[in-house]
């Protein structure tokens, strides 16, 4: 698996990347390869949308294989996926929203408030402590 880097843009080059994404399924690593020539992977791309692997599923709350995981922390947008049964980011595989997220702030924090997730499919984003919550009846 290739290790993944952050890079800082300013926003002109944010939306402008953002307008040249093809879909959901399309990242913004996928535009930038194809902008320099290089070949763009359509198996990745393919994941994203993927419904075949295993579910995340914890307190109560199942993400499907595939679902987006996302956050903007101090100006720089963060994304994770959920791979067949764990939550994959910035190339390792976590058990938990909060191990992934103090990926992110390189000290404790609460992935449940952190992360909003997207599902397979949709378009609308939600707070994983939201969907615990609901899910909980609370």
């Amino acid at each position: 698996m290739l290790e993944n880097y952050k890079i800082d843009v300013d926003f002109e080059v944010y939306k402008e990347l953002f307008s040249r994404r093809k879909g959901e399924a399309v990242s913004f690593n996928d535009v930038i390869r194809e902008l320099l020539g290089f070949s763009v992977n359509e198996k990745k791309q393919s994941a994203h949308i993927d419904a075949s692997g295993k579910s995340w599923v914890r307190d109560g709350v199942e993400l499907p294989h595939g679902t987006e995981l996302r956050r903007t922390y101090k100006k720089t947008d963060y994304y994770a996926v959920i791979e067949n049964g764990a939550i994959s980011f910035m190339g390792k595989l976590h058990d938990s929203p909060s191990g992934a997220a103090m990926e992110v702030t390189e000290g404790p924090v609460n992935g449940w408030l952190f992360w909003d997730c997207k599902f397979p499919g949709k378009v609308e984003w939600i707070n994983l402590d939201k969907l615990r919550r609901e899910k909980k009846g609370d």
